[in-house]
């Protein structure tokens, strides 16, 4: 049971960071070509925390469905923009701005594979996934120290040679 939750877990945590870096990647080029970004979001559903920031006021969020995001900027075909913010309507950018906008998440992600590859980040996460094996086995050899046979078993389960 232990084993399971920690794999949810550890999916739920790639997910979120998959997912905050590409919503990143579209939120950053959006205001990079001066649109205007009226919400970003993590998550969907009904809304658990929310603060505005910056000078547009954009509306940070997190949802309660962990299973995604978006960004929202000002658009006509949604709902009415002020007048003053129609210039910097995502419908008003040019064709390659929208474009670089709308592939500016998935290449965030690429960027965030390629720096997770070439980076120490796999053997980082080895090397503690080993410190934490070895103090396992280090206590369940202190607990089983009295039961020589019982220490073999165990550790034969777990693929270690005895």
């Amino acid at each position: 049971m232990t084993a399971a939750l920690y794999k949810i877990v550890a999916f739920a945590i790639t997910l979120g960071v998959l997912v905050v870096f590409h919503e990143l990647g579209h939120y950053l080029v959006a205001r990079l070509a001066g649109v205007k970004v009226l919400r970003f979001s993590i998550g969907f559903g009904r809304m658990i925390w929310s603060r505005r920031f910056g000078r547009d006021r954009t509306e940070w969020a997190l949802s309660s469905i962990p299973l995604g995001g978006y960004v929202k900027m000002a658009d006509e075909r949604e709902a009415p923009v002020a007048f003053d913010d129609l210039p910097r309507a995502f419908n008003r950018q040019s064709v390659w701005r929208r474009i670089a906008i709308v592939v500016a998440g998935p290449l965030a992600n690429l960027f965030l594979a390629g720096r997770a590859r070439f980076s120490d980040i796999p053997r980082a996460c080895s090397a503690a996934l080993e410190r934490r094996t070895r103090r396992a086995i280090d206590t369940l050899d202190d607990a089983l120290a009295v039961d020589s046979e019982a220490r073999d078993i165990a550790r034969t389960a777990l693929g270690i040679r005895p």
